[in-house]
């Protein structure tokens, strides 16, 4: 089950056919396709034996990749929920009726259906070896939360399951903050090790990066990523998940301060261009 620590330690879509998981020598994640282009993300301590699960709001198919892969001796300990979303919510009173010593862990700045625990900003939560810290980053719903994965041995990258605020390539549709909330979620995030793995709620890559490409179309590494993209999707492969260090080479939401994106929104200070970049990239087909 997780607990609060004391101190932190330093129609059908193609991409719903495949499952990705990513070895953390005692830790794996698991990536489950679900709905018509979310991901519900599964922490599993090989070691303690236990599992999390992250928005998973299809708990028949999230149920069923994990028991597919791991013994039902595992034990199931918790849910997290980054905002409050139906299409990241919607499983939860699955679990509530199934699994009575489950932990449905939402933020306390908003209202998640079934919760049975609330957390916020700072707050620092144990599971087996992996230590999780929550962020709060609004501007898709206000009381919208990251959470911050790190694990004793240094071999094992940092990891961010990221929800619906920063996505491969872009960022969320600010529905209920202003885009100076979104920019400084953004900081908070880009602020974290280089390495760190982001995990995001959606499968949006190919469109972001298509956008991006409009407002800065010198950017090589933009284009490479976009190529990359497109063979990942041809083959059936999840673009999820990247690297902070990789977003702040592509991502324009990132890159608010470069002058060809300034110049192709017309706006000169970050908060504005972000506003703007969110504006176009809402009408962009």
């Amino acid at each position: 089950m997780l607990t609060k620590a004391s101190n932190l330690k330093t129609s059908v879509n193609p991409v719903q056919l495949y499952r990705a998981k990513y070895l953390l020598r005692k830790f794996t994640v698991l990536q489950v396709p679900i709905l018509s282009d979310n991901y519900a993300h599964v922490l599993v301590d090989n070691k303690a034996r236990c599992i999390l699960a992250v928005d998973p709001a299809d708990p028949v198919n999230v149920l069923k990749s994990v028991y597919s892969k791991y013994e039902k001796s595992f034990a199931f300990t918790s849910v997290l929920l980054t905002h409050k979303h139906s299409d990241h919510t919607a499983g939860n009173k699955y679990f509530y009726n199934h699994f009575s010593k489950l932990d449905i862990i939402g933020s306390k700045y908003e209202i998640c259906p079934y919760a049975t625990k609330t957390v916020g900003d700072g707050d620092v939560l144990q599971f087996g070896e992996a230590t999780l810290r929550v962020l709060h980053v609004p501007g898709h719903t206000k009381g919208h939360l990251a959470f911050f994965v790190t694990t004793p041995s240094s071999s094992n990258p940092p990891i961010l399951f990221s929800g619906d605020t920063l996505f491969v390539g872009g960022c969320g549709k600010i529905f209920e903050g202003t885009a100076k909330d979104m920019y400084y979620s953004l900081k908070i995030l880009t602020n974290l090790p280089p390495e760190t793995l982001v995990y995001c709620g959606h499968e949006y890559t190919l469109s972001n990066l298509r956008f991006a490409l409009t407002v800065e179309p010198n950017n090589e590494k933009l284009k490479s990523k976009l190529k990359w993209t497109i063979q990942q999707l041809n083959n059936q492969r999840s673009t999820v998940p990247s690297t902070i260090g990789e977003e702040l080479e592509y991502n324009p939401f990132l890159r608010v301060e470069e002058e060809e994106i300034k110049v192709s929104t017309g706006k000169n200070s970050p908060i504005e261009v972000l506003g703007e970049l969110r504006e176009m990239k809402n009408n962009f087909k």
